[in-house]
């Protein structure tokens, strides 16, 4: 990179690309995150964490050592299996199609992990193909690609601190389903935990395409069954008028996400 890019422009990338931890990434959303306040006014002492995370992000991550937490309280009411409605392939890609974060999960050999993944979308109608980046230091990444199968589920707003929670804490020290209290159900042709209080879960069969996986942390996958909360999505489209805590999130950095808003239809000129 140093033969294409000026000293400036690689600490501009630095600056803005290195990785934090969890989904963090630049100077910016770690000190967000971890010393809640921006770069600028930050003190010498804080200067040697943020300047120590890049070299190795999972081992000296604040909080990576301390006890989990206590499971967060939801609002949700119980997602019991009568508001689960399965969804047909061919509407499948309308679960993702308004670019909600996702929590990626995955089970291989007894082992099962989740975490969030913010950039995820649908690829193909017929069959139903589904793409997520994974990052090469993630636990579920190695389970999936163990599997050969994964789950994408849609989060809802009453999960933020769920999402934030498993985003940032890697399954290779904790297991976040006994950790966090985590409820699942399983699916129909996949291993991995199906998390319940969502408001959407595709069940997906992997693509296996190893250059881009390598090359790009991209992971394709066919989705082999789908399934909505029903107040929220039914005939091949989302409605979230009159139930707020079920609107889905949507990533922007450091932990601060924004809520899908009111519809408004679009006319021809």
């Amino acid at each position: 990179m140093e033969w294409h890019l000026s000293k400036c422009e690689l600490l501009n990338l630095h600056l803005n690309r290195a990785p934090f931890g969890g989904t963090l990434q630049g100077v910016a959303a770690a000190s967000s995150a971890y010393l809640g306040k921006s770069p600028a006014p930050l003190h010498h002492a804080d200067a040697p964490l943020l300047a120590a995370l890049p070299q190795a992000p999972r081992p000296f991550r604040p909080g990576r050592h301390s006890p989990p937490s206590p499971p967060p309280a939801s609002p949700v009411p119980s997602m019991s299996p009568t508001h689960r409605r399965p969804v047909p392939l061919s509407k499948a890609y309308r679960l993702l199609n308004h670019g909600p974060t996702v929590l990626v999960s995955a089970a291989h050999n007894g082992q099962r992990n989740i975490m969030a993944a913010a950039w995820a979308m649908p690829l193909d109608f017929e069959p139903p193909k589904v793409a997520v980046v994974l990052d090469k230091a993630t636990w579920t990444r190695q389970l999936l690609e163990s599997a050969g199968t994964f789950v994408l589920q849609v989060p809802c707003a009453a999960q933020a601190d769920l999402v934030q929670t498993v985003g940032n804490t890697t399954g290779a020290d904790t297991e976040k389903f006994a950790a966090y209290g985590l409820q699942t159900f399983k699916g129909e042709h996949t291993e991995a935990p199906l998390l319940e209080g969502c408001v959407a879960w595709l069940e997906c069969r992997l693509l296996p395409e190893p250059h881009n996986q390598q090359t790009y942390d991209l992971f394709l996958g066919e989705v082999v069954a789908a399934y909505a909360d029903a107040r929220v999505f039914s005939d091949g489209r989302w409605h979230f008028e009159g139930h707020d805590e079920l609107r889905t999130l949507h990533h922007v950095a450091g932990g601060h996400f924004l809520t899908i808003g009111q519809p408004i239809d679009g006319r021809q000129l």
